[in-house]
């Protein structure tokens, strides 16, 4: 271990029974200013997060008021063409930084989630 690691394992009260990762380790690093920054965008993360969960429960709400509607004339939970031109119509209106396989990918476990939610209602 390099000496400024065992440094910061002893001011951080590390004992050999107990493990700190590196992320711990190189947040101590951080000046004041850059430890303030990084608090702010997890802030603004956690605000983001929750605003996509109330999002994804709205959109839930609204594929639960679907599935009466397809029950009675007995269409499919599933329908690949619809979700393809979902993802198609996303990946087209999407400017970055996310590439396009990752929408795909975003979305589909999306769709498979409210799949879940319409079979159960």
């Amino acid at each position: 271990m390099r000496l400024n690691t065992l440094l910061w394992c002893f001011i951080l009260g590390w004992t050999a029974g107990q493990r700190i990762s590196p992320a711990a380790l190189a947040e101590n690093q951080l000046d004041s200013s850059s430890k303030a920054n990084l608090a702010a965008y997890r802030e603004q993360i956690d605000s983001l997060d929750g605003q996509i969960l109330k999002l994804l429960n709205e959109r839930a709400k609204v594929v639960q008021e679907i599935a009466p509607i397809k029950e009675k004339y007995h269409l499919p939970v599933f329908v690949p063409k619809r979700e393809a031109a979902v993802i198609k119509r996303l990946q087209d209106q999407n400017r970055g930084p996310l590439p396009p396989a990752a929408i795909q990918r975003l979305w589909e476990k999306i769709m498979e989630e409210m799949r879940a939610v319409e079979a159960s209602k």
